[in-house]
């Protein structure tokens, strides 16, 4: 037999408490019920969303299209370490 949906996703153990104006609650509720959820889905659903865009903003690198020629050719120049820099490294992969 198997399971409902329900059983098979994630258990949710954590709980997040969160204080509220009454209007932003009955924001909250009204737009809850707009999409036929109760407000912990909704607000859970949205909330996550928003940090799944944060998190993902910031692994990636805008550059204007000035700064990201300086880029590409800061790295197609790129010269050999100096004896300072190498001896640096040595000592960093010896500590690892």
């Amino acid at each position: 037999m198997t399971r409902p949906h329900a059983e098979v996703a994630e258990r949710k153990i954590e709980r997040l408490d969160v204080r509220a104006t009454p209007k932003q609650k009955q924001r909250l509720v009204e737009a809850a019920a707009l999409n036929q959820q109760s407000v912990t889905e909704y607000v859970l659903r949205h909330a996550v969303a928003a940090a799944e865009r944060d998190l993902e903003s910031h692994k990636v690198m805008r550059l204007s299209d000035e700064a990201s020629q300086a880029f590409v050719n800061a790295l197609l120049s790129l010269r050999t370490p100096n004896e300072r820099l190498q001896q640096a490294a040595a000592r960093h992969r010896e500590a690892l």
